[in-house]
């Protein structure tokens, strides 16, 4: 299984709640993007502003929790080799990074393939 991490930090200039309200309309057009490209999951995860990653942050000398995360999954690589030249997928694609410029702070965010080794239910 392949998944692709998005790790995302807003831009300093945005609340929370402006970063959200952009978020929303990105999300929804990255889960139509993955529906397109046969993902199998897609998720999406907020950073929590608790006083307990803070307490962790300061004893680890760590950054702050990403403003938002997105993953999505697939069943192997095999399934994006020549994705973007798909007329309807490269649009897509163009569509989210066009958002991503509107509210994201991209050097201060990550995004990257990774393969999943492990995923089990632990309880």
């Amino acid at each position: 299984m392949i998944r692709l991490i998005q790790c995302v930090r807003r831009k300093p200039e945005l609340s929370v709640d402006e970063f959200r309200r952009h978020w929303q309309n990105y999300q929804q057009a990255y889960k139509e993007l993955a529906v397109a490209t046969e993902a199998r999951r897609f998720a999406v995860s907020f950073g929590l502003k608790i006083p307990y990653n803070a307490s962790i942050q300061e004893m680890r000398g760590t950054l702050e929790p990403f403003d938002a995360i997105l993953e999505v999954w697939w069943d192997s690589g095999a399934q994006l080799d020549g994705i973007e030249e798909r007329p309807d997928i490269g649009q897509r694609i163009d569509d989210t990074r066009r958002m991503q410029a509107e509210f994201m702070d991209l050097e201060a965010s990550s995004i990257f393939f990774a393969s999943v080794e492990t995923d089990q239910d632990l309880a």
